[in-house]
């Protein structure tokens, strides 16, 4: 009995297939090739490599795309907010490190207003607490103002105190001397995709342009196509006129939007306009 059964259905799986095939027959091989993109002007590029990195049909880039289209639309419905400073400031603790905040009265008058309290700080913990590293934003968040890394990082040197600097917000709006940065901060982090419009994500950091590093930089099947982007986006933003109208443009228009809005609400500004 379990013969009949398992030849049963042997035989309806074999017809099945064979009728499909017939109804819709499926041409292989060369007359594949315009599926991908393994042909550019008549050249075919042959991918010997299949087993490692394969192929992507064209027809599934293009619904790739309707998805990043949803996305660009949509942009915080997509992103997971779940690895931020908080986030993370939470895992350490988990894994036993100690975090320390310093406050910072608001509103700020120019950078004694972080350098004073930070140097409070560590004058009343450095010989006491094994304080290793420091991070703090080039430009912060919320409320916005340019920090003076310079002058923070020789301070937390003075205690042999090593730095990373977040310049997420930092490309674009002011100008960076990324030579004399990478020789003060163990590591300097940025992303293109925020001011320069580059696809994400495309990070940058200052490790890059040590020889170990850069061997690590590009591993396993990771999307590159962004870094690709890069050029495009600099003549996209040269053809607005150039990174100095481009800033210029945004800080008047902060200013503007800030000025505006504290009259409305009767409230002061956070900062002066230099910062």
């Amino acid at each position: 009995m379990f013969a009949i059964v398992f030849v049963t259905v042997l035989v309806l799986i074999a017809t099945k297939t064979t009728s499909s095939t017939n109804r819709d027959p499926i041409s292989f091989g060369s007359e594949r090739l315009n599926d991908f993109f393994f042909v550019k002007n008549g050249t075919v590029f042959h991918q010997f490599n299949h087993g490692a990195y394969g192929g992507t049909p064209k027809a599934l880039f293009e619904s790739q795309y309707k998805y990043v289209e949803q996305m660009e639309s949509s942009i915080r419905d997509w992103m997971n907010g779940a690895t931020g400073y908080r986030q993370c400031m939470t895992l350490a603790k988990q894994r036993l490190a100690e975090m320390m905040d310093i406050a910072i009265q608001w509103p700020v008058t120019g950078p004694e207003s972080f350098i004073n309290p930070i140097t409070v700080a560590l004058e009343a913990n450095a010989s006491t607490i094994n304080i290793r590293i420091a991070i703090f934003s080039h430009i912060s968040a919320c409320p916005s103002v340019i920090l003076s890394v310079k002058e923070l990082v020789e301070l937390f040197h003075q205690y042999n105190i090593s730095v990373i600097a977040d310049g997420a917000h930092a490309l674009g709006n002011i100008e960076i001397n990324i030579e004399d940065i990478k020789s003060s901060v163990i590591l300097y982090v940025r992303h293109d995709h925020q001011r320069l419009y580059v696809p994400a994500p495309a990070i940058v950091d200052s490790a890059m342009v040590e020889d170990f590093e850069s061997r690590f930089i590009w591993t396993g099947t990771r999307d590159r196509t962004p870094y690709c982007a890069i050029l495009s986006a600099l003549d996209y933003r040269q053809s607005l006129g150039g990174k100095e109208r481009i800033k210029n443009y945004n800080h008047d228009l902060a200013q503007y939007g800030g000025r505006y809005l504290s009259r409305l609400r009767k409230t002061k500004i956070l900062s002066p306009e230099n910062m």
